[in-house]
């Protein structure tokens, strides 16, 4: 809210206090009831209790591929972001010496191909956000994904 409020001024304003406000006073006014009043706990369980089982299983496999698609968007961003503030290149050599695992640190813009994997630092990026989201969700679970929300969002 603060990029495009920085970006078009008056008009990001207009939008949450004259349009995003009024909606949200209409949904809690009219459609509220009709939720509480199926003693549905969630939005997948009205959907299910509304319509069927197929409705509710779009809506779970819609929600998923979005998160997908989002989580994507943002690991893109911290990639670019990391490339531009800290460019740091390095090459993987597989059967380097005595068959061992080497790795050759360059400073950028040095990318010649030395006969290994070359990782420019968006890759290094990209795939260093990927490992650490994987690690931590899978050492602390669903909870730790939720805390990283809590605490991104404060």
């Amino acid at each position: 809210m603060a990029a495009s409020g920085a970006k078009y001024g008056m008009a990001t304003v207009h939008f949450y206090w004259i349009g995003a406000i009024p909606a949200m006073i209409f949904l809690a006014i009219f459609m509220m009831p009709f939720y509480y009043g199926s003693k549905a706990r969630s939005v997948p369980e009205y959907l299910k209790l509304r319509f069927d089982e197929k409705t509710r299983g779009f809506n779970a496999f819609s929600f998923a591929i979005m998160t997908i698609f989002a989580s994507g968007i943002s690991m893109y961003a911290l990639a670019k972001l990391a490339q531009v503030i800290l460019p740091i290149e390095f090459t993987i050599i597989l059967g380097g010496n005595n068959g061992f695992l080497e790795i050759a640190n360059t400073i950028l813009p040095k990318s010649q191909d030395i006969g290994g994997i070359l990782f420019r630092p968006f890759d290094l990026y990209l795939l260093l956000s990927a490992v650490i989201v994987l690690v931590y969700t899978y050492l602390g679970g669903l909870s730790s994904a939720i805390y990283n929300e809590v605490l991104q969002f404060f």
